[in-house]
């Protein structure tokens, strides 16, 4: 307690106690669980009064699993005792709870994914089909760039259609100068036959 006029003179001092039993309805978590308040040492305060006073490393811990905080303030240690078939338990559960959003996380991502490159792949597709019938002598199939948003796939469209435009008019300069050729063959024929 201190004295209001000089706050940094103290004037006494309160010591106050809690009914051990309320604190533990308070705090009491799971069945088979145990929890114990110690000052780093020993246990200062337990759901079972036979551990008070007793060291902390002579509590039987087989089949449980500790969880502890240190509160600063006081310098307690928090220890939750219990049993390793409820961690198991708990730890099986954020597992599938994990397994589940990352799942989710997956099939999400593929949604947007597939969103996202649908008109790539139909463009693709509509190149392969060009391709196609460019292999089956139709010279005269064009790609429309008009909704190309990929720079890439505007250069592949541009090009196929001028190698397929060039290819066309070769084709044609190669089938005039083959006709021609022939006719010049079959005048210098007629050539000899009728001198």
């Amino acid at each position: 307690i201190v004295d209001y006029g000089n706050i940094d003179r103290e004037i006494g001092t309160v010591i106050m106690s809690i009914n051990q039993d309320v604190l533990w309805k308070s705090i009491q978590t799971k069945q088979g669980s145990l929890m114990l308040i110690s000052d780093g040492k020993r246990v200062i305060a337990a759901q079972d009064h036979d551990l008070i006073h007793r060291q902390i490393h002579e509590i039987e811990m087989r089949g449980r699993r500790v969880q502890y905080i240190e509160n600063e303030t006081s310098g307690w240690i928090f220890y939750d005792f219990y049993s390793m078939s409820d961690y198991q338990r708990a730890l099986r559960h954020h597992l599938l709870i994990w397994i589940g959003y990352s799942l989710g996380l997956i099939v999400f991502v593929s949604m947007i994914l597939r969103w996202s490159l649908k008109p790539i792949l139909n463009k693709v597709k509509e190149l392969e089909e060009a391709m196609t019938r460019v292999q089956a002598g139709d010279f005269s199939v064009q790609i429309s760039s008009e909704d190309l948003t990929s720079k890439e796939l505007l250069q592949i469209a541009d090009g196929f259609n001028k190698m397929v435009s060039e290819t066309g008019v070769l084709l044609e300069k190669v089938r005039i100068s083959m006709t021609e050729q022939k006719n010049a063959e079959l005048s210098a024929m007629e050539a000899q036959i009728d001198p």
